[in-house]
């Protein structure tokens, strides 16, 4: 199979107007350049004829002389043209503009369409217009409207004859043209078994049906619509390619932006990965505003930063008022965050080291001058833990366990016990030893002994 094809793409007009910034385009050439890579990756042959013009080649001349150079070149089986720049239309027709053109002169009319196709012996002809006002520049052609001894002259029009056609800067390429790439692209669902796409009944119907819905969602809602036309005896098969070979060619500033993103979305999930991992594996000490001791999930430093944490906060029962006087600096560090521990890390009991981290500045709370942890100041104490027995317990992480046998009489059960208990203020006053006013015994309000 032979094939012949131009490809051309307009950004750089000549014309004041077409090249303002208003309605400049900006990927009018880059996707000349990614069709005729589809060609030339499709059809590879030394027999094949591949042309690409972009912005000042495109012009009368320039179309003119490939045009020439491929009529003279023999018979193909295929020809196809590809058009992607501006577009206008006035009360009696459309055109397409080419580089050299005039704001509101019409430059590549349909009936110049005609003869430069017609001046090409092909069996089969395919012409893509990718441009505003597509279909008033083809509808009602001459060419494509007898077949004269081909077997296929098809056109697709990009947009309708009142409708513009748009690109996307976050496709990078006008909307019909990523659609139609994508499609052409090796792995399509619109292939057949050996990897061709009849244009007629598979690759129109999918750009009339995905263009307006990308048109919807890239361009606020904006209407555009792909028109086919012309007529055929037997199908027009066009192959799929590798994608790799339908990339386009990146630009540095495109490089650099590309990097940039790359760089930003793995900072990202690193940032995502270390806040995981430090909010499922670490816990600090915190007082709050009330000034209750809790234990909060993760690191003091990120706690305040993110919006929502995958552990709870733990009342520890216990408050800045139950730390010893002399321990100030635990006070400074409890405010601070700074005591910290692994939540997989346990004590001898089982529950988290938190409740150790503790026991130190609230062992010296029953500690005055002469008196032992273990004797005279706790006696009173050791009577109502020993008093006491716990119903349902909860243990840092929420697992829920039962403890049937009486309290042990020393403080660090008895501190332990607090902190296994969600229980009422009543309750933990129960298993608190007196405080000390002044070196001497304070004793509690009493408190009716749970029920036997």
């Amino acid at each position: 199979m032979r094939v012949a094809s131009i490809s051309i793409g307009i950004v750089a007009y000549r014309d004041s107007h077409l090249a303002s910034s208003q309605i400049r385009l900006q990927f009018a050439s880059a996707d000349a350049m990614a069709f005729h890579r589809y060609l030339t990756s499709a059809w590879a042959g030394e027999r094949d004829l591949h042309v690409c013009l972009t912005d000042g080649e495109a012009d009368r001349d320039g179309l003119g002389q490939a045009v020439n150079d491929i009529a003279s070149s023999g018979d193909f089986d295929l020809f196809v043209l590809y058009l992607s720049g501006h577009g206008e239309t006035n009360a009696h027709e459309g055109w397409f503009c080419l580089a050299d053109a005039a704001a509101g002169e019409p430059s590549l009319t349909r009936s110049e369409i005609d003869q430069l196709l017609a001046s090409v012996d092909a069996d089969q002809v395919l012409l893509v217009a990718d441009y505003c006002f597509a279909e008033a520049s083809l509808a009602g052609s001459d060419f494509f409207s007898a077949l004269e001894g081909c077997s296929a002259r098809i056109y697709i029009a990009s947009a309708r004859s009142t409708q513009k056609a748009w690109e996307d800067k976050q496709l990078g390429r006008s909307i019909l043209s990523d659609v139609l790439l994508k499609a052409m692209s090796s792995g399509s669902a619109l292939a057949y078994r050996d990897g061709t796409i009849d244009v007629e009944a598979r690759l129109v119907p999918h750009l009339r049906e995905q263009v307006p819905l990308e048109a919807t969602v890239h361009k606020r809602g904006t209407v555009q619509e792909p028109v086919m036309g012309g007529t055929a005896s037997k199908p027009m098969l066009l192959p799929t390619v590798a994608s790799r070979d339908l990339r386009r060619n990146l630009s540095i500033s495109a490089t650099i932006r590309l990097r940039v993103r790359r760089i930003l979305t793995v900072s990202a999930a690193a940032v995502l990965v270390i806040w995981l991992i430090a909010d499922l594996l670490f816990y600090h000490l915190a007082v709050g505003a009330n000034g209750a001791i809790l234990v909060r999930p993760g690191l003091a430093a990120f706690y305040e930063l993110t919006p929502f944490h995958l552990g709870k906060e733990i009342d520890t029962g216990f408050t800045v008022r139950d730390v010893s006087p002399r321990a100030r600096d635990a006070v400074r560090r409890l405010s601070e965050g700074s005591e910290y521990g692994f939540t997989t890390r346990k004590d001898r009991d089982g529950l988290a080291r938190w409740l150790s981290m503790l026991e130190p500045v609230l062992d010296a709370l029953f500690r005055g001058p002469g008196t032992n942890a273990r004797s005279g100041g706790l006696a009173n104490a050791r009577e109502r833990a020993t008093a006491a027995r716990l119903g349902s317990g909860v243990c840092f992480g929420g697992a829920q366990r039962r403890y049937s046998q009486h309290c042990r009489p020393s403080l660090s059960d008895v501190t332990r016990n607090r902190c296994r208990l969600f229980v009422s203020r009543e309750a933990t006053t129960r298993l608190l030893p007196p405080r000390r006013a002044h070196g001497r015994v304070r004793p509690r309000p009493p408190v009716a002994g749970p029920s036997n």
